[in-house]
């Protein structure tokens, strides 16, 4: 509802003086007060309400140029009035003592929002301001002549001392004056530093030595005062430690399980340096057994770190310079070549007996194998974390084979007895635990298999023995076990085993699918039945009630003639409608409830026995044959009793004549 703004004083001058003495101005007040009364359509005021004014001072008109604008956030009290100083609210546009109030015809402009958020404007209108605010004018004009000097008045009293003012510049420096007189000596300073140390006197007279000792043993101090043999053994060449008869450069003996030790204890060094004047040097460590029995370790000139056996002139296993290991091999292509040239044994075996800690296979900390590769992250192509390759044409061969107790076994690239070859061979259990594709390298579910299938394993499963097919759902699943028949972009159909009965359903998700079949058989054996009873033909006409009462209608399942979606893809399309009856109108007896998907409780359409009926139809036939032999019974009696009237009439016709 639009307020109505009423202007109670739009400017309050409550006495205006100018009052100008010996050419000193007053301080006029950039401001003018402004006051109203708020009221509604109906002319209540609005009491103790928030509101926001805008003021804009328009030149020449109510809508002329502006000069000034501002807003004001203010409350009206218990009578809807509000004051205003116009000049001090919040600005908007422009200076307020910069108007032009000398040009005359200045226009106050009011305008409100009656929702205090100073956003949405109500244009109350705009009046000429007249006389009061030019006294802001007249404030900052220039004084008038002075008038008349007045007579001498009162001397005042003595006024307060002021301020002490500025300190002045430093003047210029004056004459020097003479020189005074020489002051007292100072104190001792401090003794300078030492010099450097005098040349080394002679050397003194040789003392006396009691040394006792055996030709060629480092000396070592048995007392603070003697000397005799050290384990040190030096004759120039060679040096032994533990032996007198050293044979190299150091040759170490001791009877013991530890002959040397070399203990570093600072972190980040190396313990032990063997270093060499070339790359071409050898640089080995020799392993032996009383002269025999040697084996080598060392770069032998090539920067390739060799194990060496001399005793069979077998180079055992080699790092080289990319950090690849070869294992029978001295010119290994991968991280670990391992090659054996005997047939009869296994180049590697990996054993693991369950008690033994160490990286797991599957990263859980629980699981170990004999053999356990990891193929690196990243986007290189053909990685591998174990590779196998089977050079022979032997049979039960493999690139990598897997045994469980030397019994149950598998293998990768596996050539069986009959020479089959096998990218995977498995007479074992196998376990899969994520998706498995056959025929697919994208499989999206725990089997996906591209091409035709055969099934054909009789199982054992109770009444399901010899099933050459079982499908069975997971436990605590909330589906029923199922099979889905189906083309891509065009539905099919899905058949779910519920507890006695098997459901077909539209896999389109549109509505429960009618069965397309030639002919269904059951069982109907007698033997198989209880509770029966025969139906006579005192109850036929309660029968044919109830298929009377069967609605015939004509229809279309929703996803037949369809136009878009999937089950336009379907392309179920009908000439004519189907002509039928619907589930509502049938007797309660052939009526049943069928869920409308494969989920345990999942809702529920309503659906006809097709047994119950077909018995139904047998008993309406029944129904309606007795009663055309009733009909036929009465027609011939009628037939019988015209018959007889004929007669009567020709003897009348006969007596006549």
């Amino acid at each position: 509802m639009k307020k109505i703004f009423t202007l109670i004083n739009t400017l309050l001058v409550a006495g205006l003086m100018l009052v100008i003495t010996n050419n000193v101005q007053a301080q006029v007040p950039q401001g003018m007060n402004y006051q109203a009364i708020v009221r509604d359509a109906s002319g209540n005021a609005i009491l103790n309400t928030n509101i926001c004014l805008r003021f804009t001072i328009h030149s020449g008109s109510g809508v002329g140029p502006i000069q000034y604008q501002e807003t004001d956030a203010v409350t009206t009290n218990g009578f809807g009035l509000v004051t205003v100083k116009v000049g001090m609210g919040t600005v908007v546009l422009g200076v307020f003592n910069a108007i032009p109030w000398s040009a005359g015809n200045q226009y106050l402009q009011a305008e409100l929002d009656q929702s205090g958020a100073c956003t949405t404007w109500v244009n109350m209108g705009a009046s000429e301001l007249l006389t009061v605010p030019y006294a802001m004018y007249a404030g900052s004009g220039n004084a008038g002549p002075t008038g008349p000097t007045g007579a001498q008045g009162i001397t005042g009293a003595q006024g307060v001392t002021g301020a002490q003012g500025v300190t002045g510049a430093t003047g210029l420096p004056g004459v020097t004056g003479p020189t005074g007189l020489t002051g007292a000596t100072g104190n001792t300073g401090l003794t300078g530093p030492t010099g450097a140390t005098g040349l080394t006197g002679a050397t003194g007279p040789t003392g006396s030595v009691n040394l006792n000792g055996t030709l060629n043993y480092v000396v070592k101090f048995t007392a603070p005062t003697t000397g005799g043999n050290s384990q040190i053994f030096d004759n120039g060449t060679n040096v032994g430690i533990g032996t007198a008869a050293p044979a190299w450069s150091l040759d170490i003996t001791k009877a013991s399980n530890v002959v040397s030790q070399v203990k570093n204890t600072s972190a980040g060094e190396a313990t032990f340096l063997a270093d060499k004047p070339s790359a071409a040097d050898r640089n080995d460590i020799l392993f032996r057994t009383t002269g025999s029995n040697t084996w080598e370790m060392g770069t032998s000139g090539d920067n390739n770190l060799r194990f060496y056996d001399y005793t069979n002139s077998v180079e055992a296993m080699m790092i080289n310079a990319s950090d690849y290991v070869g294992i029978g091999t001295i010119t290994p292509a991968n991280k670990l070549d391992v090659l054996t040239s005997t047939a009869s044994i296994n180049a590697i075996t990996g054993t693991n007996n369950g008690s033994t800690s160490g990286g797991s296979w599957n990263g859980a900390g629980s699981n170990f194998a004999g053999v356990s590769g990891f193929g690196a992250s990243g986007s290189t192509s053909y990685q591998a974390g174990v590779y196998g390759y089977m050079i022979g044409s032997g049979t039960n061969s493999g690139g990598v084979v897997g045994s469980f107790g030397g019994s149950e076994f598998g293998g990768l690239g596996y050539v069986d007895n009959s020479f089959a070859v096998w990218g995977v061979y498995t007479p074992a259990n196998s376990y899969v635990g994520g998706m498995l594709g056959v025929g697919t390298g994208t499989p999206a579910h725990r089997l996906d298999v591209l091409g035709q299938t055969h099934l054909g394993y009789a199982t054992t499963n109770g009444a399901y023995s010899g099933s050459g097919f079982e499908i069975e759902a997971v436990a605590g699943s909330t589906n029923y076990g199922s099979v889905a028949v189906l083309t891509t972009g065009y539905g099919g159909l899905t058949l779910f085993a519920l507890p006695t009965d098997l459901l077909v359903v539209d896999t389109s998700g549109l509505n429960y699918e009618a069965v397309d079949a030639s002919a269904f058989n059951t069982f109907s054996d007698i033997s198989l039945k209880k509770d029966v009873n025969n139906i006579s033909r005192n109850d036929y006409e309660s029968y044919l009630n109830q298929i009377r009462g069967i609605e015939s209608i004509t229809y279309l399942y929703n996803n037949e003639n369809a136009t878009s979606g999937i089950a336009a893809n379907i392309g179920k399309n009908r000439i004519a409608p189907h002509v039928g009856f619907t589930a509502q109108s049938l007797p309660s007896a052939v009526v049943t409830s069928l869920p409308i998907s494969g989920k345990i409780n999942a809702e529920t359409k309503l659906g006809y026995n097709l047994s119950d009926m077909a018995g139904l139809t047998l008993v309406g036939v029944k129904a309606l044959d007795s009663k055309v032999t009733d009909l036929e019974k009465i027609v011939n009696e009628q037939k019988q009793m015209i018959n007889q009237l004929m007669e009567k009439l020709n003897q009348l016709e006969n007596n006549k004549k």
